[in-house]
């Protein structure tokens, strides 16, 4: 896991431009020669625009913007491309400075697109890395494409599963209380393409979490959604179902990536995952026939054979350009690995947040959304209607109601802790609930363990505990031992919870010796 990890961490630097020329302040009427049209990408809807959630600025073909280059796979043509679509993390103004160190821009840059790190790979080439985004770019729109669809999809049984690694996963969720269903994603691009949906079988939260995988070897694509759906399912839920339900309501509150997994894990969204299940049972073989010796033996067994033919199964979709964007930086290059993205105009992108999808202005989608009774605009899941028909209009940010937390009183925040807070507060209550000492009684009587008072603390106030506090308190000494009208003189402070003053202290003469202070302690009693 950890080289995985590492290669990771170098795919993100690839999403920050340090190292690539950089075409700024041109709008697309002027360069529309030699540059991608943003408006094939997926365009933003109005009511997205106008709403606070937005992250985006408006654009249209006379807005002016910053373009890279990149290069069409078909014909090798250099083409334009909008930097903010190549590089996501291109808010962040860094440049390279007169040492090659990475320097902060004078001001952020404007966002017309609102990406994510979908389509980025690496590799140990640029072919490579490209391949792989390919792979990714086919996945996630399959994803998206059945997702939106709603339609029961075919599956492979788990008796067809005979990868050992796979199927331990398999018994690992299961374990954990949910089914595991391993569906046929693949749409128009004949590339292999599982969706992983598990389903809560015993509890009503968190109802379903979902992941998808895609690979020349349709074993790899299984056991890379599974690693992934594995690891949400393992994982300790951070989130409460009272926190998360107004996105039912009002799904402009999904604005993050985390958001898609809390809300699919609501019980309300159940039946939205849950409809995709019922289609016919297919064999792996069955599924993906072919495949992978298809892939080597189509490219010749060279990783530029295997690109030609991926990028000919996105030409049979429809999907006639691919343009690739060099995202490789110094540091890649010191490690000896190059990252990519694949921009493909017309596909399902994967954004992340409700008024972040781009989803208006997409043919193929248009196109597999026909007949089904659903439309192509931003949602997580099915606009909620209102009892007269309409749809709730969104609310703005400040007027919209806050996350509801914790209730007030004790008892209320109890019930909402976690649970390992619960032990931890009951342990707690146990230490700190024991009776006060009564030092006077204590001194009195000469002993070396603390003696409990008559009641505790909190009791009712009774001036003949010794100490003459105020209610709820008890003594404990809080200096040296000095000669007083009942030879102690002792501070009084109201025990707190947890706190260095809930447990009474030692008393002087309880404190064990230590080597060398017998002497003193004789001198000072001389």
């Amino acid at each position: 896991t950890e080289p995985v990890a590492v290669l990771e961490a170098y795919e993100r630097l690839g999403g920050f431009p340090y190292d690539i020329p950089v075409l700024t302040g041109r709008a697309y009427k002027d360069v529309a020669e030699y540059a991608v049209d943003p408006g094939t990408l997926g365009r933003y809807t109005q009511e997205q625009l106008d709403h606070p959630t937005s992250r985006v600025t408006p654009s249209d073909e006379h807005t002016e913007m910053d373009w890279v280059w990149g290069h069409d796979l078909t014909d090798g043509r250099a083409l334009l491309v909008p930097a903010d679509h190549a590089f996501y993390q291109y808010e962040y103004a860094f440049r390279r400075d007169r040492r090659a160190a990475r320097a902060v821009g004078p001001h952020e840059r404007k966002h017309y697109f609102y990406e994510s790190s979908s389509g980025c790979a690496v590799g140990a080439n640029l072919e490579e890395a490209a391949l792989h985004s390919l792979f990714e770019l086919a996945e996630r729109d399959a994803f998206l494409t059945c997702w939106y669809r709603a339609r029961p999809l075919p599956y492979i049984p788990e008796s067809s599963i005979t990868d050992p690694t796979s199927r331990a996963m398999i018994e690992l969720v299961r374990a954990r209380g949910f089914d595991v269903h391993l569906l046929v994603a693949t749409r128009d691009i004949a590339l292999p393409v599982v969706w992983v949906l598990a389903v809560n079988r015993r509890n009503p939260f968190p109802a379903t979490f979902s992941s998808a995988g895609s690979g020349a070897d349709p074993r790899s694509a299984i056991r890379g959604a599974l690693r992934e759906v594995a690891q949400l399912v393992t994982n300790p839920v951070d989130w409460t179902r009272e926190q998360v339900e107004p996105m039912v309501e009002d799904p402009w509150l999904v604005q993050e990536l985390e958001d898609h997994v809390r809300f699919s894990s609501l019980p309300e969204t159940r039946e939205r995952a849950t409809v995709t299940l019922g289609g016919p049972a297919v064999a792996l073989e069955e599924a993906f026939p072919g495949w992978p010796q298809r892939l080597a033996r189509e490219s010749g067994g060279d990783v530029r054979g295997a690109l030609d033919f991926v990028r000919s199964l996105f030409a049979d979709a429809g999907l006639d350009q691919v343009v690739l964007v060099d995202q490789t930086s110094r540091e890649h290059a010191d490690a000896g690995i190059s990252v990519a993205r694949a921009v493909v105009p017309g596909i399902v992108p994967m954004c992340f947040g409700h008024a972040q999808q781009r989803l208006a202005g997409l043919p193929r989608l248009e196109a597999a959304l026909r007949g089904t009774g659903r439309s192509n605009g931003p949602s997580p899941t099915t606009r909620t209607p209102t009892r007269d028909g309409a749809h709730r209009t969104p609310r703005r940010v400040r007027d919209r109601p806050r996350l509801p937390g914790r209730p007030a009183g004790a008892r209320g925040r109890q019930q909402h802790r976690p649970r390992t807070a619960l032990v931890r507060v009951r342990r707690r209550r146990r230490r700190t609930g024991r009776a006060g000492v009564d030092v006077d009684a204590r001194a009195a009587a000469g002993r070396s363990r603390p003696a409990p008072a008559a009641a505790r603390p909190g009791r009712p106030h009774d001036p003949a505990a010794g100490h003459g506090g105020p209610p709820g308190t008890h003594a404990v000494p809080t200096g040296p031992r000095r000669p007083g009208a009942d030879g102690w003189r002792c501070g009084l402070r109201r025990p707190r919870a947890g706190g260095r003053h809930s447990r009474p202290r030692r008393l002087p003469s309880d404190r064990p010796a230590r080597p060398g202070a017998r002497h003193r302690v004789r001198a000072a009693a001389a």
